[in-house]
């Protein structure tokens, strides 16, 4: 009975992807530490996986994280910890994952999408620029730089491994959710909740879901924690992942026109065209967010200030927002500020995203489109701002980022509790 009562002191984050310090301090993990906990991140399943480009958002260092390759060993591991550790995990759809989870009845708790955007996934352009051998080639040495003397041993470790999860997870198709349920999913809202129960089966009708804000609003209770002074003295141009490379993120969209050469090159002029102009007529300069997992592969937005990890501080100290596609486009809406929204005709023409993603945003907040193709609109970007109405505001962050009336605090502080409660 004593070793039953016994407070846990593990928190163990599993995940299948690549896991950066950016996620680390998302997920609420870096407040759990601070407060106590002994916090330890497991990749699983595969062989080394981690960050492939050098970008700002590093491979997790601020715990200890531990690569598990075969689900095997994985399971052997869970038994070890079952009794002193609490675990979560960013899905409820993984069998493989959650099985062992399951059969050895420990504690978890599970931290749905808490990022998201207006989207129409079933708008689709066909792609017909196929991937360069040059690129596929350019691809691979990023990856194995530095290790092409070990690329045999590393070709055939992956090989064997990646045989031995094949065989787990044909032995365990089972879901044991049902007869093991996690504590509790975390969303941001109630539409969060009804996504996920669309998506999850009956399985979710029957789980605790605790509304704990989008990430973004995190964010901003955080910044507001700070109470400094507002400026509005800069002009601040958040880079969006589409029309740069990103750590894999991306690499879907790789075959895309726009991340060809000709077209790459003229996006990219184009948009320092708009900075430049957005300087002149404001009086002001254009600071860069950049984005965390984008590599920008030299380009510096025409000689430009650029800044990591800071996009929230930073709309909250801007005169004006200039983005593309993104989900910080969360960040100008929250502190009210007008948002300069722009794409090219490459984009608008060729982009998978761009009726599946750009589209629908416009739509939901009414965003006068800037297309930098357009000899007017770069001529006078001013001109094509948006200051977003009240109740379009309202809307949206009800839809995407909180429960009205249900706003909490930092989400890891509402994790944190939710682990004592273990």
């Amino acid at each position: 009975m004593e070793e039953q009562n016994k407070k846990k002191e593990n928190v163990i984050y599993i995940t299948t992807s690549a896991f950066q310090n950016m996620a680390f301090r998302e997920s609420g993990l870096e407040y759990v530490q601070t407060h106590g906990y002994n916090v330890m991140v497991w990749i699983v399943g595969g062989y080394d996986k981690k960050t492939s480009w050098d970008v700002y958002d590093k491979d997790c260092d601020l715990c200890e994280v531990c690569r598990i390759g075969t689900y095997s060993r994985y399971e052997k591991m869970i038994s070890e910890r079952s009794r002193d550790s609490v675990f979560i995990l960013p899905t409820l759809t993984d069998k493989a994952l959650l099985y062992p989870i399951c059969s050895y009845g420990c504690d978890y708790y599970v931290i749905g999408n808490r990022v998201r955007i207006p989207i129409d996934p079933s708008f689709v352009y066909d792609r017909n620029v196929k991937e360069t051998v040059a690129e596929k080639i350019g691809e691979w040495y990023a990856r194995y730089k530095g290790r092409m003397l070990k690329f045999p041993f590393i070709k055939a470790k992956k090989m064997y491994i990646d045989r031995e999860n094949r065989k787990y997870r044909a032995e365990h198709t089972k879901s044991l959710v049902e007869e093991h349920l996690p504590r509790a999913v975390f969303v941001s809202n109630k539409a969060s909740e009804d996504a996920m129960k669309a998506s999850g089966g009956s399985v979710m009708d029957k789980c605790s879901f605790v509304y704990a804000n989008s990430r973004a609003y995190n964010d901003y209770l955080v910044e507001e924690a700070k109470g400094e002074d507002i400026a509005e003295d800069f002009i601040l141009c958040a880079n969006s992942g589409v029309g740069f490379y990103g750590v894999g993120v991306y690499k879907y969209y790789t075959v895309e026109p726009i991340y060809q050469p000709d077209e790459n090159e003229k996006y990219l002029k184009q948009i320092v065209t708009m900075l430049d102009r957005l300087e002149e007529h404001y009086g002001m300069p254009v600071i860069i967010a950049n984005h965390p997992r984008c590599d920008l592969r030299g380009y510096d937005f025409g000689g430009r200030k650029i800044i990591n990890g800071k996009t929230c501080e930073l709309t909250k100290k801007c005169r004006l927002f200039v983005t593309a596609i993104t989900s910080a486009i969360a960040y100008p809406v929250i502190y009210n500020k007008e948002i300069l929204f722009f794409y090219n005709d490459c984009i608008q023409n060729t982009s998978t995203s761009f009726g599946a993603g750009y589209v629908p945003l416009m739509k939901a907040l009414e965003l006068n489109g800037l297309n930098l193709d357009r000899e007017e609109m770069i001529n006078e970007p001013w001109n094509y701002t948006t200051k977003i109405r009240p109740e379009v505001r309202e809307r949206y962050l009800e839809e995407y980022h909180y429960e009205k009336g249900a706003i909490s605090g930092e989400f890891g502080e509402v994790l944190y509790n939710a682990i004592q409660s273990c």
